[in-house]
């Protein structure tokens, strides 16, 4: 267990390096489970094993006169804080004698001894010393000054110390966590192992050692004149015989999930290499397809990043991976990176034109401002970026056919679920047509979030640890803020309430799809309940690959189980709500391919009697582009027809294009179109409905590299690429390559400032990578009209 100080002022008299001499009205110390030395040596016993609060009056502070020794500013009186007698340091004459310069002194961080740290790949980061709780380290005092005899010493006391701007912490490191001390004339070594549990993270912290004189003589080395005077002697004034070192380097400490006393301990080789050192991965998002992503999580500015969001959090905070987490979770939307949906992104970068995490917080790191802009799967990337980095193990998921349930703090009903009531309800009029100002709730085409594995001692079961969900994108506020987890992924799939935000994420996997219709008298009937439209095909990156793995039962039981209906019920499914009609006389489908741009789509209308009797029938078709995140843009098509005669136990189907014409006019970047499909029966007024979504695919660009290439050398990448739009310009395209750590930097060229319909262009791009081995290159084609047309190839550098 360390132990953690607070103070302002004048505390532990006895580490004069640790003061603080502007003059403070009065100091409060923090003791926490040891006796550590406040300035006042009384009932020292009464003090151990117990916190204790001590506030020193203010004549009781002392400063230092010239000559260095502690005066007491209002008695006068010359000796320490409270009458203690001090430690005397400085290169200032004495009785005759001289002691040692403390410049003479330093403490090194033995690289040799972090090959277990797994902090290798942070080579770029000179400015830290980087380590892992819970894993033993070597630090060494050394002397430059051949008068001092090292090895006359042995540590005593570690400690942390945290600048100003971090609490004024100190942490002591207990002395049963440093051991196996070495003994040289000019250096001194000894192992530490940070607690697992309760060292804080990144934030850096200088490294402040006390070394004690052993018993026996005072050993020292003569000058070659034989005069005594001319060599500084290594006396000590003080009964303490000690000595205090700083070091010239701060100490930045991560979570170790190699480590099993910490919290984000994980088993398996394969899984810490896919979620903790991988630095490029895959996203899925739009048409259930993936997308390179660089994380980037060893660059400098990761860390840089992740130690100026932790500047705003509370220390005691900064131990639990947990309390991080769910900070990270806020600080990635308010502090580093804004989200936009509405299509215009003037005076930032389009979301679907970023390709990596590395870059956001670069440019967050050097400007110190906060990044434009971003949407869920950028959000989830940078979060991604910034847990791996401080340790923790993380992925990207993907969550297709996405709930948002409106948070409706208004009513009571809701009030046990914290306004959540697991439905999309979506309001139609009398033809069908969609009534935006009534609907609250939406339907994400995907969303993207987290999962960050840790153990959850804070929740009463114990089963509750492994992977737990974690958002950053801004959807719900939750505790005043826009953060979301994290939650174990198990209580989703079980339908337990448990911190942090459950209701909330229950929906987006598991919400019923309610259609209400407008009646004539203007109140609304609920026609339609789809208990599987949600929560679809949730997917995040194969271990190992770049495949997918499914993770859909892992968040939700299969539709209709008894362990789903459990779930349900434990949640509180459906509160409010109706029940769902019988099996209506008509089943309708329809059934909406995929579009490719610039051309038309075509979908198919199946129409299924379940009747005994024939029926005669009417049908509109509307269609909505839609932003991925459920909003709609704007109606683009309608179909109608009426006096349709079906015959009992048969079906028909009808066959639909969705012209070009309709949408290219205003496509952009991850929209598609949603169809909703209403049939009404002239015999029984019996309603009908079908909903269908399709995505819109774009021809990827069309990439020309060698297949091997020399380290350091130049090569040629040739890109071509054609507008296959009617009418529609395109604007501002750009060719990008993502940066690959120690290999490449990527680029960024715009390779055309527009095309026209049936334009082509075609270009050449020079670059190098260099250092040999094998690699996968991810390239982009972005435009404002299409967005993103992420491509991969893999290269042979010898």
């Amino acid at each position: 267990m360390l132990h953690l100080l607070r103070y302002n002022a004048r505390v532990l008299p006895r580490i004069p390096l640790l003061y603080n001499l502007q003059s403070t009205p009065t100091v409060t110390i923090y003791q926490f489970s040891t006796d550590i030395p406040t300035g006042d040596n009384t009932n020292t016993e009464k003090a151990k094993n117990k916190c204790r609060k001590e506030t020193a009056r203010p004549n009781d502070a002392s400063v230092l006169d010239e000559g260095g020794v502690h005066v007491n500013p209002v008695t006068g009186e010359r000796g320490g804080p409270r009458g203690l007698e001090p430690t005397r340091y400085g290169d200032w004459e004495r009785k005759g004698r001289y002691t040692l310069d403390m410049s003479d002194l330093s403490i090194k961080l033995d690289s040799k001894s972090l090959t277990s740290h797994h902090i290798s790949e942070f080579e770029d980061l000179d400015e830290y010393y980087i380590v892992r709780r819970g894993q033993a380290f070597t630090l060494t005092v050394e002397t430059s000054d051949t008068s001092l005899l090292l090895d006359q010493f042995h540590p005593k006391e570690i400690y942390l110390q945290y600048p100003q701007n971090s609490s004024n912490v100190t942490v002591l490191i207990p002395a049963k966590n440093f051991r196996m001390t070495v003994r040289k004339a000019t250096s001194l070594s000894t192992t530490v192992t940070l607690d697992p549990r309760s060292t804080p993270i990144a934030s850096p912290a200088k490294i402040s050692i006390i070394i004690e004189q052993v018993k026996g003589p005072v050993r020292r080395r003569r000058s070659s004149t034989g005069d005594e005077s001319a060599s500084k002697l290594a006396a000590i004034e003080s009964e303490e015989r000690t000595l205090s070192v700083l070091s010239d380097k701060e100490m930045v400490v991560l979570f170790n999930p190699w480590c099993k006393e910490d919290l984000v301990y994980m088993e398996g080789e394969d899984r810490l290499r896919e979620y903790v050192l991988r630095e490029r991965g895959r996203i899925w998002w739009g048409g259930k397809a993936s997308r390179a992503w660089y994380f980037g999580q060893f660059e400098p500015q990761s860390l840089l990043a992740l130690i100026e969001i932790m500047k705003e959090v509370q220390m005691e905070d900064k131990t639990s991976p947990i309390s991080i987490a769910r900070a990270l979770s806020y600080r990635v939307n308010d502090r580093v990176l804004v989200g936009n949906w509405s299509g215009d992104y003037s005076g930032g970068k389009a979301p679907t034109a970023w390709t990596g995490s590395a870059m956001i917080l670069n440019q967050f790191v050097k400007s110190g401002d906060i990044v434009k802009y971003g949407q869920c799967w950028v959000f989830s990337g940078v979060l991604t970026t910034l847990c791996r980095t401080a340790g923790i193990a993380a992925r990207s998921v993907t969550n297709y056919a996405s709930a948002h349930d409106y948070k409706d703090t208004d009513r009571k009903d809701l009030e046990m679920t914290g306004g959540y009531n697991r439905i999309v309800d979506v309001f139609i009029d009398e033809k069908g047509n969609v009534l935006d100002d009534m609907t609250n709730d939406s339907t994400w085409n995907f969303h993207v979030w987290n999962e960050v594995w840790m153990q959850r001692p804070d929740l009463a079961s114990g089963s509750y640890g492994g992977w737990q969900a974690l958002d950053s994108t801004p959807q719900e506020l939750s505790d005043g803020k826009y953060q979301c987890g994290p939650c174990p992924v198990f209580a989703i799939k079980s339908g337990k309430s448990v911190r942090y935000d459950t209701m909330f994420i229950f929906g987006e996997v598991n919400a019923d799809y309610v259609l209400q219709q407008r009646q004539a008298d203007s109140t609304f009937k609920e026609i339609s309940r789809d208990i599987a439209r949600i929560g679809k095909f949730i997917s995040t990156k194969k271990v190992g690959s770049g495949g997918r793995e499914d993770l859909t039962l892992d968040y939700k039981f299969a539709e209709g189980s008894i362990e789903e209906r459990i779930a349900f019920t434990s949640i509180g499914r459906g509160i409010g709500a109706g029940t769902a009609p019988v099996k209506p006389d008509l089943s309708v489908v329809f059934d909406l391919q995929d579009i490719q741009v610039g051309q038309d789509g075509q979908g198919v209308l199946k129409v299924v009697s379940n009747s005994s009797e024939n029926r005669t029938f009417s049908v509109s078709i509307h269609g909505y582009l839609v932003r991925y995140n459920g909003v709609r843009i704007t109606k683009i098509f309608t179909t109608q027809a009426e006096g349709i005669v079906i015959d009992a136990g048969t079906s028909t189907e009808f066959n639909l294009s969705v012209l070009q014409e309709y949408y290219e006019g205003c496509i952009f970047d991850k929209v598609f179109v949603q169809s909703f499909t209403y049939v009404k029966i002239a015999e029984t007024g019996e309603t009908s409905v079908s909903i269908d979504t399709a995505n819109f695919k774009t021809d990827p660009p069309m990439i020309t590299l060698p297949i091997s290439v020399k380290a350091g050398e130049l090569f040629d990448i040739q890109v071509k690429y054609t507008n296959t739009l009617k009418k529609a310009t395109l604007s501002n395209l750009t060719f990008e390559l993502s940066p690959i750590r120690g290999a490449t930097k990527g680029f960024e060229k715009v390779v055309a400032e527009s095309m026209a319909p049936g334009q082509s262009i075609e270009e050449v791009i020079s670059t190098s990578i260099a250092k040999a081995g094998d690699y996968e290159l991810d390239f982009d084609l972005t435009c404002n009209q299409l967005g993103s047309n992420p491509v991969t190839f893999e290269l042979k550098v010898v």
